[in-house]
C-alpha cells in the first residue's frame, strides 16, 4: 500500500538571504513599494530585524517619517507598536531621533494616539519636534504610556 509522505511541519522563520536583503535594503532606501509583495507572500517576515542593524521595518518606516507604511505595518500586517530593536528602542524612539526628517512628527502623533510607550529620557525630543505633547500615564519607573 502506498503511503503519502508525512506532512512537513510549518517551515521555520528563515527566509532566504536574497529576500531578506531585498526587503531591508529597499526599506533603508525608502523604496517601500517592493515590501508589500514580500510580506503578502510571508507576513512573518515583518517580525524580523535587519541582519546588520537589528531594526525592523516598523523602526525604519518610523525613522523615515513614512506614516502610511507605519499605519499599514501596524493595522494591516500586525506589527506591535511596542516592538523593540536590539537596543530596546521602539518605533517612537526612532521617529523622534534628532536626524529624523520633519515629517516624522506625524508618525509620533500616530504612535502616541495608539498608546505607544515613551521612555522618560526621550520626552524632550518629542517637545523639540514641535508636536503637541500627548497626555501620558506612568507605567514604570522610567516609562510613560500615551493616553
Amino acid at each position: 500500500m502506498y503511503r503519502l509522505p508525512a506532512r512537513r511541519e510549518q517551515q521555520s522563520l528563515e527566509p532566504d538571504p536574497f529576500t531578506l536583503n531585498l526587503m531591508f535594503d529597499s526599506a533603508s532606501m525608502g523604496m517601500w513599494d517592493t515590501i508589500p509583495p514580500l510580506l503578502e507572500a510571508d507576513p512573518r517576515l515583518a517580525s524580523l530585524g535587519d541582519p546588520v542593524t537589528g531594526k525592523s521595518l516598523l523602526h525604519m518606516a518610523a525613522f523615515q517619517g513614512n506614516l502610511n507604511i507605519v499605519r499599514w505595518l501596524i493595522e494591516e500586517i500586525g506589527c506591535s507598536i511596542a516592538e523593540q530593536d536590539p537596543s530596546g528602542r521602539s518605533a517612537l524612539y526612532h521617529a523622534t531621533r534628532v536626524d529624523a526628517p520633519p515629517k516624522s512628527a506625524l508618525v509620533v502623533e500616530y504612535l502616541c494616539e495608539h498608546h505607544a510607550l515613551i521612555d522618560a529620557d526621550d520626552v524632550m525630543r518629542i517637545v523639540d519636534m514641535g508636536t503637541s505633547f500627548p497626555r501620558v500615564e506612568t507605567c514604570g519607573l522610567k516609562t510613560l504610556r500615551c493616553m
